[in-house]
């Protein structure tokens, strides 16, 4: 790999062969805050809130999406992209430069109440629901924190490569664009591009109306889907499981709320959702936990017909918490990957602009399912623990309130719902 920053032009790197070479320079407004992506974890750099390596290895994560699943196996894989995105034994095809040409504002994500011991997120700077891990910590009497975003970014980048090598970058570029971002937690929508010019061009947003056509048309000129000789662990896009909101928003950051918002409601679905009685939840692994556990409280008996944890495909760990702590009702558990602690979500939450300001888009990343070894519950050693309501008949998975489709028929999985949900906000 060969970066720059932060000025232009990059040095020319040119092949021994001297094979011909394409360039391309993009300008990009970033209409979330971006968290992240310095030197030190969750901190902006201070030299150059946008980096080269940073804006690398989300172009290489793509790339795989984009590309992976059309290789038969993952030694032809790996021998690809070192071959395009270099390793510690060759260098990269590609040349990437970064010059920021806005480096926005530091803001915090959370306030620092002067009593009492929790902070409270800044819904003006990003919706609590996907800041919550940015909240600052109580620790021996201080806290640690708040972690602070950065706001109204605006960089360029330029981009460099053999000509035979631009329609892997094209794709790459084109994902990263309309599915990723910058920093970290781009997959809950954080640091979210906008590309305003191309080569000089100003590039319009597309009419809400059409822009979930020119989504479907993108994945079908850049992805290369997989079948059952594609190598295991590689996900992809499908055009079928893309999605955007039908009710347009002011600007981004309204479209990423209300998508975040009704995100946090189905997964906390419940009869009095933003009640002070909110009552018992729709999903059954509260119940589950309580079966597992052995400590049923009075009142709490587990009563869910489905004996399931649906909620695990939408991404690992999973802190489960009892809010009142009944006496006899279970502690903290943690829900999280047998082998591997963190199993990162199939699903891609982010607003996107329009020509009428914003919508949210939703997509999925396939195939999905248990991570390698199963799960494991951290306080419950030897538990069973399966997620699939595919194979549980639909009386029971009509329990699950919020997989009943408004034609009242039953999704056979969670991702679908969460996409059906989005269509509605």
């Amino acid at each position: 790999m060969r970066g720059v920053e932060p000025n232009f032009p990059p040095p020319e790197v040119r092949p021994a062969d001297s094979a011909e070479r394409v360039t391309h320079v993009m300008s990009y407004r970033v209409i979330t805050p971006i968290f992240g992506g310095g030197v030190k974890p969750r901190e902006a750099d201070p030299i150059s809130v946008v980096r080269v390596p940073g804006i690398l290895g989300h172009l290489r994560f793509w790339w795989r999406v984009c590309r992976g699943a059309g290789f038969a196996s993952v030694a032809d894989l790996k021998r690809r992209e070192d071959e395009l995105w270099g390793s510690t034994s060759n260098r990269s095809q590609i040349v990437l430069a970064v010059r920021v040409t806005n480096k926005g504002t530091a803001r915090p994500t959370h306030s620092i109440p002067d009593r009492g011991t929790f902070a409270r997120p800044n819904e003006g700077v990003a919706p609590g629901y996907v800041s919550f891990p940015l909240q600052p910590k109580m620790e021996q009497g201080n806290w640690q924190g708040p972690w602070k975003v950065q706001t109204d970014v605006t960089f360029d980048l330029e981009v460099a490569c053999p000509a035979a090598d631009w329609p892997d970058l094209e794709a790459a570029l084109w994902a990263w664009e309309h599915f990723g971002g910058v920093g970290a937690r781009t997959r809950r929508g954080f640091g979210a591009l906008a590309c305003v010019v191309r080569d000089g061009i100003n590039v319009p947003p597309v009419p809400a109306a059409t822009l979930l056509a020119q989504l479907k048309q993108g994945i079908q000129k850049h992805v290369r889907a997989g079948g059952k000789g594609t190598p295991k662990g590689l996900s992809w896009l499908t055009a079928t499981a893309v999605v955007v909101t039908t009710k347009q928003a002011c600007d981004g950051m309204e479209a990423w709320k209300r998508l975040v918002n009704g995100y946090r409601d189905f997964r906390q679905a419940r009869p009095g959702l933003g009640t002070n009685h909110p009552g018992r939840s729709y999903w059954p692994e509260p119940d589950m936990l309580r079966r597992e556990d052995r400590t049923n409280s009075p009142g709490h008996e587990p009563v869910h017909p489905v004996h399931r944890y649906p909620r695990a495909d939408l991404g690992l760990p999973i802190v489960f918490h009892f809010k009142d702590q009944k006496e006899r009702d279970p502690k903290d558990v943690i829900l999280q990957g047998r082998n591997h602690d963190r199993r990162a979500s199939p699903l891609i939450l982010r607003p996107h602009l329009c020509a009428e300001g914003a919508v949210g888009l939703g997509a999925l990343l396939v195939p999905f399912g248990a991570p390698p070894g199963g799960y494991a519950l951290n306080r419950i050693p030897g538990a069973q623990v399966n997620s699939r309501i595919s194979d549980v008949p639909e009386p029971g998975r009509r329990t699950i309130k919020p997989l009943v489709k408004a034609n009242n028929q039953i999704h056979s999985e969670v991702v679908l719902a969460v996409l059906d949900m989005i269509q509605g906000l």
